[in-house]
């Protein structure tokens, strides 16, 4: 990062983004070769039009996206697709600016349309331009990041921001929306996301208040407070994407994942015939006879607006999916559970026959299970198009499914575990069982000591062998939740337990456990395999405390994420940042788990958790994030009052909404926070994990528009794949959001061999 600090302190640069959503990476800048008219200098498609780059001036030329679909499906009434343009032109900016195209693409394209004088050939895209000298001392910078076309303006110290006007022409509506830019035309609505100004000062984040100004349809930036001129100021989180699944069936989510090409995953539930499947897929058709469940999974572009495959998977009985993951060759693994014997299987399948247990019901999700329940694993091909690997896994009781009384708090906590891969392509599993003749093989703990037990399991990609698996608890109930794979393969795991004989080391941070009437949370770290516990501790208060999520950061310490009604500042160590008696915690080892380095509470402070985890990370530059929602269905969990700072993307909160949280490594300052939902569902999850990657993409699985309602904040729209709940009840809402803080990442893939 100080290479990058040292090159953009020559400037002050002060980034006024707009994002939008690239239906082709490869196809940029197009550079006119005599194909467009003359003052464009480039042209770039955006979702339902395209933009025309001219000097200082952008003009937007749109098409009614729903028309086109309708034509193209056969349900037009007419063969009338409306259109809309307006522009976007820079006052009195300089005549001449330097332009230039950057970053050339290897492909090209050809344009014979129109008369010979039009025709073009060999006609180059780039990733990048810039209008040097835009206005005195400015540079105007286009470019892609992660398939979003944003737009910059960079001053240098010499440069008078109040000299920036932009006007708007040809809109039927330009306005300011809590605190957003919305351009209404007569085919769609725009949203230009309200500034976001900080400044990297000494390696710290200071945020610069900034604001839009708008006036006669001419736009302007306000600073309140001036900011330090020897600093640049970057730009903005964004919604990249959300959608609604299109189900007409009740359609319930649960779990999300993402692949290197930043293509979301969602994994749901379907009551019934209705969920919108793709040809080729692998399971077209409902195969549920009890008019219960079966998993509906869905593969999405990154732009929201396309499903690139789309499936059931099920059999007779009811399915849950609790986690997925994607390994190097983009074919998704599937962790959950089935009461189904007839659950797809392949040849080769560790266990191919279905054990089940005692017929139960877990309460207020809808699902049954009449003869128990067992784990599956499925893997799915990069297309969706073929079962490559698919087998069950558990014992004469049930299994997978978190059912111990003093471990459920939140709504469809039967439904956690998680999911993994090792950089080769091994498998992991983190859950619990009931069974006390669960497949054992090689691990360090051979049998269920009582009750409800944790479990672990590694198996092979074909999912044909498992390697070794292993009990883990006390002699009560216990559950793991999470896991976590060091740069060596070895496990950390986390949960809940109440069991007094928890397993624990004896350098371990906490070794006994505060009171087995309540829950304490517990960390453990395994050998890769599987033959012994590293280290072992638990964490908590007198109170009640479970953790759902671990991750590792750059340094190797350990990071949890958690629920908690301790009192007062009971959890919190070496953090200036944390409401006294706020129900969510966090916690920071060394790797060794011998000592607390830090930790903090956050929330409202009134006692109890406000949300249910749903999603954790610690990012490259070990920033820290986190994911839940709030609601009344089944607990006493609300997102009212939550902390958030003046550029959320969402201000307000009806109390029933998800909650998207970033906070300093140092425990010192929340980075940012904001709300996202509807203002009439009660949006939820059913359970499942959803991901963040490391660059701090959340992709996110939702339950949204319960009730029939289609208050989800959608983006694209139009364009996105469903605009609206298509069914009675709930549809699968996801959405992908990008904080887009500044960082440096490496990838590097390497071919994998199945």
């Amino acid at each position: 990062m100080d290479h990058k600090k040292s090159i953009i302190k020559k400037l002050l640069s002060i980034l006024f983004v707009m994002f939008f959503l690239i239906a082709n990476a490869q196809n940029t800048f197009i550079e006119n070769k005599g194909q467009f008219p003359k003052v464009v200098i480039s042209k770039t498609n955006i979702p339902s039009g395209a933009l025309y780059i001219e000097m200082a001036k952008f003009t937007y030329a749109f098409y009614d996206g729903k028309q086109l679909a309708d034509m193209h499906d056969g349900l037009a009434a007419n063969n009338i697709i409306n259109a809309h343009a307006y522009s976007v032109s820079f006052i009195n900016a300089n005549t001449e600016p330097n332009i230039s195209l950057e970053e050339e693409s290897i492909f090209f394209e050809n344009y014979y349309l129109g008369s010979q004088s039009s025709w073009a050939s060999g006609v180059k895209s780039y990733k990048r331009q810039v209008q040097k000298n835009i206005y005195n001392g400015v540079n105007l910078h286009l470019y892609v990041n992660a398939d979003k076309l944003k737009y910059e303006l960079h001053l240098d110290k010499s440069a008078d921001e109040k000299s920036i006007k932009l006007q708007y022409k040809g809109h039927t509506e330009v306005k300011i929306s809590n605190g957003n830019l919305v351009v209404n035309t007569s085919v769609n609505s725009i949203s230009e996301y309200q500034p976001y100004a900080y400044q990297i000062i000494e390696g710290a984040e200071v945020e610069v208040e900034c604001t839009y100004n708008l006036k006669n349809n001419i736009l302007s930036f306000d600073f309140p407070n001036d900011y330090n001129r020897n600093y640049p100021l970057i730009i903005d989180p964004v919604l990249e994407f959300s959608t609604y699944s299109g189900s007409t069936a009740d359609n319930f989510g649960y779990t999300a994942t993402y692949d290197s090409f930043g293509f979301l995953y969602s994994g749901s539930t379907s009551f019934g015939v209705g969920y919108p499947t793709t040809l080729g897929a692998y399971q077209i058709n409902y195969a549920n006879n009890i008019g219960g469940t079966d998993v509906t999974i869905t593969k999405y572009d990154t732009s929201g607006t396309v499903r690139i495959y789309s499936t059931y998977l099920g059999g007779k009985n009811d399915e849950l999916p609790h986690s997925m993951i994607v390994n190097s060759a983009d074919e998704l693994f599937i962790f959950g559970t089935t009461g189904s014997n007839d659950f797809p299987t392949t040849t080769s399948s560790y266990q191919p026959n279905f054990s089940g247990g005692p017929g139960f019901s877990p309460s207020g999700i809808g699902v049954s299970f009449p003869d128990g329940s067992d784990i599956f694993v499925s893997r799915l091909s990069a297309d969706g198009g073929d079962l490559l690997a698919s087998t069950f896994l558990g014992g004469s009781d049930n299994d997978g499914l978190n059912t111990a009384t003093k471990l459920k708090f939140n709504y469809a906590d039967e439904v956690r575990g998680e999911i993994d891969i090792d950089k080769n392509n091994n498998i992991y599993i983190a859950t619990c069982t009931q069974s006390t003749d669960f497949p054992i093989i090689g691990g360090f703990q051979n049998t269920n000591k009582g009750g409800q037990e944790g479990c672990i399991i590694k198996m092979d990609n074909q999912l044909s062998s498992v390697i070794w698996s292993s009990y883990y608890g006390g002699n009560s109930s216990d559950a793991i939740y999470s896991l976590a794979l060091d740069k060596d393969d070895n496990i950390y795991v986390t949960g809940g337990t109440t069991s007094a004989l928890f397993p624990t080391t004896s350098n371990a941070y906490q070794t006994q456990h505060h009171d087995t009437l309540r829950p304490d949370a517990f960390i453990s770290l395994i050998n890769s395999n599987g033959s012994q516990i590293i280290y072992s501790s638990l964490y908590g208060s007198t109170a009640y405390d479970q953790s759902y999520f671990v991750e590792i950061g750059s340094t190797d310490a350990v990071y949890l994420f958690g629920q908690t009604k301790a009192s007062a500042s009971t959890l919190v160590k070496n953090a200036t940042y944390f409401e006294s008696g706020a129900g969510q915690f966090i916690a920071v080892f060394t790797k060794d788990l011998a000592n607390l380095l830090r930790a903090t509470v956050v929330g409202t402070g009134k006692g109890s958790p406000d949300i249910s985890p749903t999603a954790f990370l610690v990012d490259v530059c070990d920033k820290i994030y986190i994911s839940g929602w709030g609601s009344n269905l089944g607990g006493p969990l609300s997102t009212l009052n939550l902390p958030v700072d003046s550029t959320a993307f969402q201000l307000n909160t009806d109390g029933n909404d998800f909650y998207l949280m970033v906070i300093d490594d140092a425990l010192s300052s929340m980075v940012y926070a904001t709300y996202f939902g509807g203002s009439q569902s009660n949006e939820h999850v059913d359970g499942g994990t959803s991901r963040f990657d490391k660059k701090g993409i959340i992709y996110q699985s939702v339950c949204a528009g319960c009730g029939g309602n289609s208050d989800f904040p959608i983006e694209p729209n139009p364009g996105a794949v469903s605009l609206s709940n298509s069914s009675q009840n709930c549809n699968n809402g996801v959405f992908k959001f990008n904080f887009d803080f500044p960082m440096i990442t490496a990838d590097f893939n390497a071919s994998w061999v199945g």
